[in-house]
């Protein structure tokens, strides 16, 4: 290992990919005996997968939260940077922070997600309620908790399909829970119904599941802006702009701005494009260190140069966290040649779907709705994970 760098390995962002990445090394120590240095804004994450329990206050803040520090500071060899990433040099091998510092490696992880965010150029972009990254999703559970204190409210949540219609019911339900009648959801689906890629019946009671709980659904509507106090609506009756208190984004995902400046190898998207080894490339075609990619950030390219349709889950991070991990380690290794671990593309995987007191768990064309097990389920998966990576 190199003593001329600050660390062996810099692992950029510290959610499900980058977590991961770490503990599978720290599992396979003595082989991979370098230290690690992973950089993220944020000291702390939010279990993803119910955080729109944790945004309606149905989940403890203690139950839902990771301290990310505390686990990585708990290991030798290992430590936490808190800075946010500005741009990554591949050839000298540098990754730069926003506030000007650098940090070397001889190898560079880049798993910093993805952003849940209203496509660039949208009006009123900056008035759209965010959750995916940690400081949005508390600056978004303050606001929705304000919301519910007052006497009535309206909140529109823009986009059918998981994330929306989990969040839609989530706080349907919490205001019902509460007996509180003055408060109003409104989801916006852009297709005939929610759920699209799921089966028709499954949408069908999972929108009657949403009624009952006082959501209105508005099909075939797209949000093209928005302002303070109102969203801006284009759908079959033309544009209109109703009133409303919040306005959550929850419409899909689109590259983490950071990609742009990390010097590498991009899909017309513009997530990093590895192959299947989860391999990435500097975009000018030099030479550098490894820099490897995992998580919400790629797009795997094949050999044939067509994209694989992953899931972009958290299973998802987990199993490419495997592969780069195997990856990583065999670049330290000057006295073996092996062959790339690849990551091995699955099309499905069975999911939950919350709906307030409702709970799906699909999986390929078959679904059963059995609240408690459903709900339960997810739950224990989240204390698992929290326990995975406890301090």
């Amino acid at each position: 290992m190199s003593s001329e760098r600050d660390a062996d390995l810099v692992v950029c962002g510290a959610s499900f990919a980058g977590l991961a990445v770490v503990r599978h090394l720290l599992r396979m120590r003595p082989r991979f005996a370098g230290n690690i240095a992973v950089v993220d804004r944020a000291p702390r994450q939010v279990y993803i997968p119910l955080v729109h329990e944790w945004l309606t206050d149905r989940i403890a803040p203690d139950r839902a939260e990771i301290d990310v520090e505390g686990y990585l500071t708990r290991h030798a060899g290992v430590r936490f940077v808190h800075g946010e990433i500005a741009g990554l040099d591949p050839v000298p091998g540098r990754v730069r922070l926003s506030d000007g510092r650098g940090l070397t490696a001889s190898a560079v992880v880049v798993a910093v997600g993805s952003v849940l965010a209203p496509p660039e150029g949208m009006p009123g972009a900056e008035h759209f309620v965010r959750y995916k990254l940690t400081d949005e999703a508390a600056a978004a559970k303050a606001r929705l908790s304000a919301l519910r204190r007052r006497d009535r409210s309206r909140v529109v949540v823009a986009g059918g399909g998981i994330s929306g219609v989990e969040l839609a019911a989530e706080l349907a339900f919490t205001a019902r829970a509460a007996g509180a009648s003055g408060h109003e959801v409104r989801l916006i689906v852009r297709g005939a119904r929610v759920l699209e890629g799921f089966k028709d019946d499954l949408a069908a009671r999972v929108e009657t599941t949403l009624r009952d709980l006082g959501v209105e659904i508005r099909h075939n509507t797209e949000v093209v802006g928005a302002e303070v106090g109102a969203v801006h609506l284009e759908g079959p009756a033309g544009r209109c702009a109703p009133s409303c208190d919040a306005v959550v984004w929850a419409a899909g995902v689109r590259p983490a701005p950071v990609l742009g400046h990390l010097g590498l190898d991009r899909t017309h998207a513009g997530f990093v494009r590895c192959d299947p080894g989860l391999l990435a490339r500097p975009a000018d075609g030099r030479t550098g260190i490894p820099v490897f990619a995992c998580g919400d950030a790629v797009t795997v390219v094949g050999p044939d140069g067509n994209a694989w349709p992953t899931m972009r889950r958290a299973v998802e991070c987990l199993w490419q966290a495997g592969v780069v991990a195997r990856n990583v380690a065999a670049t330290f290794e000057a006295d073996a040649v092996r062959t790339p671990a690849r990551h091995r593309l699955r099309r499905s995987f069975p999911y939950g779907i919350s709906a307030g007191p409702r709970s799906f768990v699909v999986a390929g064309s078959a679904y059963v709705d059995v609240p408690r097990f459903g709900i339960g389920l997810r739950r224990l998966l989240m204390a698992l994970y929290r326990r995975r990576f406890a301090p």
